[in-house]
């Protein structure tokens, strides 16, 4: 479901963009909220898209296309959950994880385990994701490289953050809450990660941009650690994609 989850996904940020950036058009509201419906059907993540396209409207005191675009979403994902939630009993408890509802499966751990359940998910999520990031970010083998990796790459995002504020604000808060969603979900994070892979890369050449661009108004010595920071990120991920078609 990955793919097609990117590709909607990819659809609904270049629209919501356009709406977020001084569209008023009550069609592209209600279109998109429909859009964001299916992109959440096809992967639950999805549902993080609603908050990033409200937040901006409500911000802008757009009212009514926040309205429209909500009800298109809702006349999408409503009936699903209440469908959802009145067959939630008539799958075996092994299967419930996989093919039930996933926010009673997440909010039966958090009945169980209470509170530290968020802090237990994190212990073990966010090393894996960091591992994940440093092995496929660094240059060259070892604990310093990949701890230099992490590094550079934190400060490339948050280049790429900053350009993406002002250029993709819609963007920019879909992966907030996405990778806020995939840390405190009980699930090994590379799945999710690899889903939206193209938009980090974007972020990354966001940054890419600003370092290049001839208005950006910073001393130079930042200038060049941030491009040194974002030329060994680009050697690393280099690198991983070499020893990748090597190996087949």
């Amino acid at each position: 479901s990955e793919p097609l989850f990117l590709v909607a996904l990819l659809a609904a940020l270049i629209l919501a963009e356009r709406l977020v950036s001084g569209a008023v058009s009550t069609r592209l509201a209600g279109g998109l909220g429909l859009l964001v419906g299916v992109t959440t059907l096809v992967r639950s993540h999805g549902i993080v898209l609603l908050p990033a396209i409200a937040l901006p409207l409500l911000a802008q005191r757009r009212w009514r296309d926040t309205a429209v675009f909500a009800a298109g979403a809702l006349a999408l994902l409503l009936p699903w959950q209440l469908w959802s939630a009145a067959h939630a009993g008539a799958l075996p408890a092994p299967l419930a994880g996989n093919y039930g509802s996933y926010v009673s499966w997440w909010m039966r751990g958090f009945n169980e385990m209470g509170p530290s359940m968020i802090p237990e998910t994190l212990r073990r999520t966010v090393p894996e994701t960091l591992a994940m990031l440093a092995s496929i970010f660094s240059p060259i083998p070892g604990t310093a490289a990949q701890t230099i990796s992490l590094v550079a790459l934190a400060l490339s995002l948050v280049l790429g953050a900053i350009v993406l504020r002002r250029r993709a604000p819609v963007t920019l808060l879909f992966l907030g809450g996405y990778a806020a969603l995939v840390l405190i979900w009980p699930f090994p994070p590379s799945r999710f990660v690899w889903g939206v892979w193209p938009l980090l890369l974007f972020v990354l050449l966001a940054a890419g941009r600003s370092i290049a661009s001839q208005d950006w108004k910073t001393p130079p010595l930042l200038r060049v650690v941030a491009a040194g920071a974002l030329l060994w990120v680009a050697a690393g991920y280099s690198a991983y994609e070499q020893r990748a078609v090597r190996g087949h």
